[in-house]
């Protein structure tokens, strides 16, 4: 096998376009979004790579030679959920978990907590329903995705060891048929603070405002305790099953499995997450790079276009530093995961189709076309290695020979 060396970059939240099954009545567009409201960024390795021949706003010159093959997918997963987005990407595409909100399972998810030794109880909030309070730990619906969708336990770690909001977690999971337990931690803020955070959504779930907390800085901490999957049968697995190196940065450190990464680093800041992929990709002679960028989807979340814009233009900086890293026997995909549309007028994420950029000096250019599932990137980047295949998923390209 002819050394290669494949980096999956994930724009986490960065949709181009309305799909079929939108969870909001206007017709979302992540990037189009942006560009309208706080003007079009500037993008020049993007639009090299082919994002403005399948996203460019009307009059965009899509007359440039684009280096690399361009296209969207569908996602196929069930609403727009960055764990099973990161699932159906790495190439299993999950089934649907049942849906359901604290209030349908508080009670004998209280019960089953305090059979564990964990003394938990409903604490009323008036006007804004109830959450279960389990060792000053905020156990309540995620208000940041659709209804039923995820769980969230919030807490200080001023008050709380990480590790201990953990297990707690993980009792909350045995228990809950969910797409997601989010185990969530940050300083500066107590217990109280993060009652007065309660709000109700307004499809009626009850949870925590993480953003108007403040959670997201550098003490932000989180893993995501996700709806099981066969993680022995996805890309990164499959990997390091034959002898190969793999690096998740990012929030893919939470969401992607693999057994003995070599380098695990849930970093949040964007220009860490391109450092430490540019270090794994000069340390790597052969492996998977999975890198995920936050911070655009932290963007959608606030509905903040100004930033979203900013983050993207840094991405487009810090992808030109990636590319000229990258030899003959590499190849790099750009996607995301689903949209987080800043416009629309809620924190939610939205279901959008997402870019497929795919980059390789072994690769020629040309359109991909509209993919029916993100295990597509999985089957591709399993076959440019030339381990696999996933569980799901059709490579995209015509792979070079290795005669």
């Amino acid at each position: 096998m002819h050394p290669r060396r494949a980096v999956c970059l994930i724009l986490d939240g960065f949709g181009v376009g309305d799909m079929e099954g939108s969870n909001t009545s206007d017709a979302p567009n992540t990037l189009a979004t942006v560009a309208r409201m706080a003007g079009a960024p500037e993008l020049p390795t993007l639009r090299q790579l082919g994002l403005d021949r399948l996203a460019g706003p009307e009059g965009a010159d899509v007359s440039a030679r684009v280096t690399g093959r361009w296209g969207r997918s569908r996602i196929a997963h069930a609403g727009a959920d960055t764990y099973l987005g990161h699932q159906e990407m790495m190439g299993t595409i999950p089934e649907s978990p049942r849906r359901t909100v604290i209030a349908d399972v508080g009670a004998p998810l209280i019960a089953d907590l305090n059979r564990h030794g964990i003394a938990a109880e409903w604490v009323e909030l008036p006007g804004r329903g109830r959450v279960i309070v389990a060792d000053r730990v905020v156990i309540a619906d995620n208000i940041e995705a659709a209804r039923g969708m995820n769980i969230n336990l919030t807490a200080s770690l001023d008050q709380v060891a990480f590790e201990r909001v953990l297990e707690i977690g993980t009792t909350v999971r045995q228990h809950v048929p969910v797409t997601r337990v989010i185990v969530v931690g940050g300083r500066g803020f107590d217990y109280t603070d993060i009652l007065e955070h309660v709000r109700v959504h307004p499809q009626g779930h009850v949870g925590v405002d993480t953003p108007a907390l403040g959670v997201y800085d550098e003490h932000y901490r989180v893993r995501h305790l996700g709806f099981p999957v066969p993680i022995h049968r996805q890309a990164p697995s499959l990997a390091k099953q034959a002898g190969l190196q793999v690096a998740l940065i990012g929030k893919a450190a939470d969401v992607v499995s693999c057994p003995e990464p070599d380098l695990l680093d849930p970093v949040i800041d964007t220009g860490s997450v391109f450092r430490r992929a540019a270090e794994a990709l000069a340390d790597f002679t052969s492996g998977l790079i999975v890198a995920n960028v936050q911070e655009t989807d932290l963007a959608g979340h606030e509905q903040d276009p100004h930033r979203y814009r900013k983050v993207l233009e840094q991405v487009d900086r810090e992808l030109a530093g990636l590319l000229a890293g990258m030899g003959a026997g590499d190849l790099l995909i750009v996607t995301a995961d689903h949209g987080n549309d800043p416009g629309i007028g809620s924190s939610q994420h939205t279901r959008e189709f997402v870019p497929l950029l795919v980059r390789g000096e072994q690769v020629d250019s040309g359109p991909l076309g509209t993919r029916h599932t993100l295990a597509d990137v999985g089957a591709t980047l399993c076959a440019w290695l030339e381990v696999g295949p996933p569980a799901d998923g059709t490579p995209m390209i015509e792979l070079p020979s290795t005669g």
